[in-house]
């Protein structure tokens, strides 16, 4: 959710990107609470966790 558990910006607008990065930077209670609410988001969604699980064991396997 924009402004709740991220920040969305158009994909190729970088000025809007590093306007973003540079308010969150400036504003480090929103920048935690944003990543507090993307944890939350992520925990509490089971199709979510199930695929980052599934990512990190792909990334374990390539490590070696």
């Amino acid at each position: 959710e924009n402004g709740k558990t991220g920040i969305l910006v158009n994909e190729f607008d970088v000025n809007s990107m590093a306007e973003e990065m540079i308010g969150l930077y400036q504003n480090r209670d929103k920048m935690k609470q944003i990543g507090r609410e993307a944890s939350k988001s992520i925990h509490s969604n089971p199709l979510i966790k199930d695929h980052n699980d599934k990512l990190a064991d792909l990334i374990d396997r390539i490590k070696g």
